[in-house]
């Protein structure tokens, strides 16, 4: 496309600035076309048409995103001339867009040119201020050293970018971020949830639940390794599905308060406790106040060695009584088994604890400490 080149620290997104997606450059357009960067495949292609993945022959990744929220615009002031799977020729029209409409009603016409495969880029010294279609913004490699032999190890290495609106009525609570992260740890490679500037690994559950995310949110899934289009896609689909499980089992009662208070904005009191939800509907009943109590423990450990075999000794016990219980359990309080089970085995809070113990913490002390990481950045 023609424009000016800007670097992506100027796009007014954190998901293209701080280059969670990848990296590359934005362009200012200075007309209306999308085209094709070389030779290749329409791999992934928006809904509403303001992003497109093209994949080289050898393997090159770039994800063309137009403008800023432009998802918000539901397709309008966008038109795809090319369908996912679809073989493309460099500089062939992928996408047209009207830049006025998008000019009036998205927050920035900056669009970056993302490379979302592993690979190096390596900008054209020429490429500075404005550029003209099929003029060079940049050129890529392989990556070096130890990715690069990862690379040549593997016969299919991809990468594949996937954004959804969640439907989920509240957002990844519990029970949803156990599942999910559950299917993200089948898939080799390494998969991500990111939401604004906030990135997760998808097989963390506490970290999928601290993207605070809501219903109507845009995430990006991001998956990297072998068939990640089939894996992003599963990932997809099964946030589609639990949508419509939630809104199914979700009482008509509470919906019907949901829809009379969503335009009202919630105000808590300085008596009120904040809290995360794990389980939606409607309960009815006395309520109480539990107060946290923590067990007297010893904080220093006994060695490191000691203390992670006492470490993988009590997680393994939580485990195995979980699993017992979601064996006889059912329905919701199935769930909940599950998705504590997920947090008894969430890597993210172990690698934590892990390195509470390799600084001298016992097994129990450094699972607190990494338990409430994981509770302020809830709270947050």
């Amino acid at each position: 496309m023609a424009g000016v080149v800007r670097p992506l620290d100027a796009v007014p997104d954190g998901v293209f600035a701080n280059r969670i997606v990848g990296d590359g450059f934005a362009i200012d357009p200075l007309d209306e076309l999308i085209r094709a960067p070389f030779d290749g495949t329409v791999v992934a292609l928006a809904e509403t048409f303001h992003a497109v993945t093209v994949r080289s022959t050898d393997g090159v990744d770039i994800l063309i995103h137009v403008g800023v929220d432009t998802v918000r615009l539901n397709g309008r002031g966008f038109k795809s001339l090319v369908y996912v799977g679809q073989s493309v020729s460099a500089g062939e029209v992928l996408l047209e867009f009207d830049i006025s409409l998008l000019a009036t009603e998205a927050t920035s016409l900056l669009t970056p040119i993302i490379v979302v495969s592993d690979h190096q880029i390596f900008p054209d010294t020429a490429a500075k201020g404005v550029i003209n279609s099929g003029e060079v913004l940049f050129t890529v490699r392989p990556p070096s050293g130890q990715k690069a032999k990862a690379r040549a190890d593997e016969t299919v290495r991809s990468t594949t970018h996937i954004s959804v609106q969640l439907q989920l009525p509240h957002g990844l609570h519990a029970r949803p971020s156990a599942r999910l992260a559950e299917m993200a740890r089948r898939f080799t490679g390494s998969v991500t949830i990111s939401l604004g500037d906030k990135s997760a690994d998808a097989t963390s559950v506490t970290a999928l639940m601290g993207l605070g995310s809501k219903l109507g949110s845009e995430i990006e899934i991001r998956v990297v390794g072998d068939q990640s289009r089939e894996a992003a896609v599963a990932l997809a689909g099964l946030l589609d599905r639990m949508a419509k499980d939630e809104h199914t089992d979700t009482p008509q009662a509470a919906k019907t308060i949901v829809h009379q208070h969503a335009s009202k904005p919630l105000t808590l009191s300085t008596d009120c406790i904040p809290a995360v939800i794990a389980s939606p509907g409607l309960a009815v009943g006395a309520a109480f106040i539990l107060a946290q109590t923590d067990l007297a423990v010893s904080e220093v450990g006994q060695g490191v060695e000691a203390e992670h075999s006492r470490l993988d000794f009590a997680i393994t016990q939580v485990g195995e009584h979980l699993a017992s219980t979601i064996t006889s359990a059912h329905g919701p309080h199935k769930s909940i088994a599950e998705a504590h089970l997920a947090i008894a085995a969430d890597r993210t809070i172990r690698d934590t604890a892990d390195r509470a113990v390799v600084a001298g913490a016992s097994a129990e002390h450094a699972w607190r400490i990494a338990s409430r990481e994981q509770e302020d950045l809830l709270a947050s």
